[in-house]
């Protein structure tokens, strides 16, 4: 029978594209749990909890961001925290919140890859002005 943490970080795996839980994590030598290669790779480490609150400590990024690094230059570090409910059975306890943690950088390089897409999609001069309002700010 599965345990809440693995039905976590199956369905985080589940949920990437490209994802997939990493073989024996947790172990001396897998210690993340969920990688998603290709452009914008991630290391994911995955906590759960039924308590009401969920500590994040220096160390805790710290150790999520350097076996990221350490792993490969192309992977992004993440965490991916989960609040369950009471439980009932595995299957059934209820998500109560699904939270992803990055680092400024990274999110601040994910929404203008986003806005170059959706320029790019929809046919508009979206990207341009985004950047001249980016040397406005800077100007400013």
């Amino acid at each position: 029978m599965k345990r809440l943490f693995e039905r976590h970080e199956a369905e985080v795996a589940g949920l990437l594209p490209r994802g997939r839980k990493t073989i024996a994590s947790g172990s001396k030598y897998e210690k993340s749990d969920v990688v998603r290669l290709g452009a914008w790779g991630l290391l994911v480490e995955c906590k759960s909890t039924q308590s009401a609150g969920f500590r994040v400590t220096r160390s805790l990024w710290k150790l999520a961001r350097d076996r990221a690094y350490n792993r490969s230059v192309d992977l992004r570090p993440a965490l991916a925290i989960r609040f369950y409910g009471p439980t009932k059975t595995i299957e059934t306890t209820k998500v109560i919140h699904d939270l992803v943690i990055i680092d400024l950088e990274d999110f601040t390089e994910l929404i203008h890859e986003i806005d170059a897409l959706r320029a790019v999609k929809n046919g508009t001069e979206l990207a341009r002005t985004i950047e001249q309002n980016d040397l406005e700010t800077q100007q400013e």
